[in-house]
């Protein structure tokens, strides 16, 4: 910990991990298994949203992929004389749609009930009190609201960067058409760097103001503000915060590494073996990564509420 100029105590990066460690030891139990529900109920979701399209328009033509370009115009051609807009087709489209919204809103109630559960955890001497699903719940339902509109919040800086980003890709190809591969190169450089870099601020930004909306007494203009404003300040807290949760995904899966090449291996020339390892080794990396990623947010949970103190 380091103390500041008025006297508050400022958390170092290190120091903000070990809280959000604490806070997942104290809770393991409740927070690992709300993600991987998460995670369940939004694949679960995700997949009929694209599986109602599909059956509607005909799988066969969703499993025949192209293999090149020319079977890739094909392939589109084809879907358009199937986009017929009947009243079939318009309901699945309507239920995906819905399925859609609905998945957003789950997704804000188990973000708004984690990071509760984190914020109370981080007030709190580690194990002081076991929060329950209903204190998860609880949370959940009343900063639903506060996360789904810093959700959209966020989509639309994401639709921004995307934005730019194809617009970059369209200054490369031109120019790689134009004037070679070294122009395109360096065209690449300068615009399609600073817009990855843009995709990177504006992932931490939402982390950050996540964190920050749990605090009592935020609010989605007051997080937004406070997140920018860390960025800024403790930037170097957050670029090592970043390094060394991506030094532990990377540990993670080089761990898996062996297991996956022998399941790849066994599979060789049989689908279904294929299938069913690769489920194995998604219920494998999901209990690891899903502690990895509660000990970040309870981290930027600690480094919020640090710099909220005397602000």
């Amino acid at each position: 910990m380091a103390s500041t100029p008025d006297g508050t105590v400022r958390l170092t990066a290190i120091d903000c991990v070990s809280r959000g460690a604490a806070s997942l030891r104290a809770h393991w139990r409740l927070l690992i298994g709300v993600r991987l529900l998460r995670n369940l109920v939004l694949f679960a979701l995700l997949a009929a949203s694209l599986i109602l399209p599909a059956l509607s328009l005909g799988l066969d033509l969703w499993l025949d992929l192209p293999k090149n370009v020319d079977e890739g115009l094909e392939w589109f051609a084809n879907l358009a004389d199937r986009l017929v807009w009947t009243p079939q087709l318009l309901g699945a489209f309507g239920a995906m749609v819905l399925l859609w919204l609905l998945a957003g809103y789950l997704y804000c109630f188990f973000q708004a009930g984690t990071y509760g559960v984190l914020a109370a955890a981080d007030r709190e001497a580690p194990g002081a009190r076991a929060f329950r699903w209903a204190d998860f719940s609880r949370w959940g339902r009343d900063g639903l609201g506060r996360y789904f509109a810093l959700a959209n919040l966020y989509g639309v800086f994401l639709g921004t960067a995307l934005a730019f980003a194809l617009l970059g890709t369209g200054a490369v190809a031109s120019a790689a058409a134009t004037w070679g591969t070294l122009a395109a190169f360096g065209i690449g450089c300068f615009a399609l760097v600073p817009i990855f870099l843009l995709f990177l601020a504006s992932g931490l930004w939402y982390d950050i103001a996540c964190a920050d909306l749990a605090r009592e007494g935020s609010s989605v203009r007051i997080a937004t503000r406070r997140a920018l404003k860390i960025l800024r300040r403790r930037l170097g807290a957050v670029a090592l915060l970043l390094v060394l949760f991506g030094a532990a995904s990377m540990a993670i899966w080089l761990a898996l590494f062996p297991l996956s090449a022998w399941v790849a291996f066994l599979a060789n020339g049989r689908p279904l073996v294929a299938y069913a390892g690769q489920g194995v080794m998604q219920l494998v990396a999901a209990l690891p990564s899903a502690a990895l990623e509660t000990v970040l947010a309870g981290a930027w949970v600690a480094l919020a509420r640090s710099e909220a103190v005397g602000a």
